[in-house]
């Protein structure tokens, strides 16, 4: 959605702003910060560590060429995980390598320091506990994997000083000792509604979080979840979808779902308090409250200040890049951005167009899915392409379908994320096919947005070309470009 006219009543005062590592790969896992002592730790996907007090660069280090997991840092200690399955654990003051260890499976969520245990999740659903001096394995655990699930996994969570949280993408959570590794219970927290397989995910990848003796969870195309500690029993869940943390204040929960809506639930009861729908498509992070106010970024850079009792937008600022994660220490609201260097150029249309042999042959590679039927490309591909010396971002996605339930929904959305992303637009059609009324929908769509697009009739081959792309005229972005 276009941003909303709004009055606004609330502001944000920067304290500081710095760039941290970069990477030319534009990668949609969260590379969070942290803080600890007053310094604050970065990781970039290219494995770069470094270390800042304020503006002040302390340190770097690059353990790995392959950083998959956000940096964790306490009692001492930084630990990042790698693609290949490999933690490593860094001095937290001079960056010096303190260990590494090989797990099971890439590790692609931050650990969890605590009691000299660093407690880690690789993505075959393998839990480690190594000791933090050392690295020596303590114990480790195995949650159930589904065949098929979203990328990612919930950071580990402490419920108390002696138990951790472990979510899983089959939406179960697990309560684990944190010395021996033993499991005390378990609570699913979300039921799939869906029929196919794409429907049927439901991961818990935003971490839980702990209120007094509450446990809040949010899954994808599932619920938000309210558990009570001390029985351990649900206390109410509603229909929510998001792979984001939820924020939760002693009254109660803030859900930013997947398609931007907000809501607000009373923590106790689950009663819908309020809704806004003026953020929907604008790739929401995770909420947080801060100052009596709850905010949420996007990725056009912007955060959003709203009023947690009505919902209403009272102020927002801008950030210098895409809002990838918020948090809040010490009062102070830490914004981790993404701001891609390269252009990126979105493929967007029906499924079955041929974006995906378009993004091979753009990308002179074979890593898009290709066959002859709809929907096998389900999630954002992102590749690197350079023509006559100038370098770009290609972003392949599913294409738009005509239904909003099941897969057509979700790569409907994948497809509306990468449009906000781009800053050109390949509107690919079927010159085969003819001019669809889903073509038409789709470009009434795009006209709204003011961006770039160039229309790219597929599939000219084998026709009469001047013939075929006639009537995409209509749709009015010029004339078609011929593949």
């Amino acid at each position: 959605n276009p941003l909303p006219k709004i009055q606004v009543t609330q502001l944000l005062k920067e304290v500081f702003a710095t760039s941290v590592a970069s990477s030319p790969k534009h990668d949609p896992l969260r590379y969070q910060l942290d803080r600890f002592d007053g310094v604050f730790y970065s990781v970039s996907p290219k494995g770069q560590i470094e270390a800042f007090d304020g503006k002040k660069k302390l340190w770097e280090q690059r353990p790995s060429k392959d950083i998959t997991a956000g940096i964790t840092v306490d009692q001492g200690v930084a630990v990042v995980g790698s693609r290949q399955g490999k933690l490593f654990a860094l001095d937290a003051k001079t960056g010096q390598s303190l260990w590494q260890q090989q797990l099971s499976g890439s590790v692609l969520t931050p650990s969890l320091i605590h009691q000299n245990r660093v407690i880690s999740i690789s993505n075959d659903g393998t839990v480690y506990a190594n000791d933090i001096a050392t690295g020596q394995l303590i114990w480790t655990f195995d949650v159930p994997n589904p065949a098929l699930s979203v990328r990612g996994y919930a950071a580990p969570v402490l419920l108390d000083d002696r138990t951790v949280a472990i979510a899983t993408a089959n939406a179960y959570v697990y309560a684990v000792d944190v010395i021996t590794g033993i499991p005390s219970w378990q609570r699913r927290v979300a039921v799939s509604e869906g029929r196919g397989d794409i429907q049927r995910l439901i991961d818990v990848d935003g971490a839980p979080v702990v209120m007094d003796h509450y446990m809040v969870t949010v899954s994808y195309q599932g619920q938000v979840t309210v558990v009570d500690l001390n029985s351990q029993q649900v206390v109410w869940s509603e229909k929510a979808s998001s792979l984001n943390s939820p924020a939760v204040d002693t009254a109660n929960v803030y859900v930013a779902n997947s398609d931007g809506r907000l809501v607000a639930y009373d923590l106790q009861n689950g009663q819908k308090l309020w809704e806004n729908d003026q953020l929907l498509h604008r790739g929401l992070s995770n909420p947080v409250i801060i100052n009596n106010l709850l905010v949420v970024g996007d990725y056009d850079g912007v955060l959003h200040l709203i009023n947690p009792s009505n919902g209403e937008i009272t102020g927002r600022a801008k950030t210098r890049g895409d809002v990838r994660t918020l948090r809040v220490e010490d009062n102070l609201l830490y914004v981790s951005t993404t701001k891609v260097m390269k252009p990126v150029i979105a493929l967007i249309g029906r499924p079955n167009v041929g974006k995906s042999t378009l993004f091979n042959q753009i990308t002179k590679s074979r890593d898009a899915l290709v066959a002859d039927f709809a929907g096998l490309t389900r999630d954002r591909k992102y590749g690197d392409a350079t023509f006559q010396n100038k370098s770009f971002i290609v972003v392949d996605t599913g294409g738009i379908g005509e239904s909003e339930q099941g897969i057509d929904s979700y790569m409907a959305e994948q497809s509306k994320t990468a449009i906000h992303e781009a800053d050109i637009i390949l509107f690919v059609v079927d010159a085969r096919a003819g001019l669809l009324a889903s073509d038409e929908q789709i470009a009434r769509e795009l006209r709204t947005l003011g961006k770039k697009v160039f229309l790219v009739a597929n599939k000219v081959d084998g026709t009469h070309a001047e013939a075929a792309v006639t009537e995409f005229f209509k749709l009015g972005f010029g004339e078609p470009i011929h593949v």
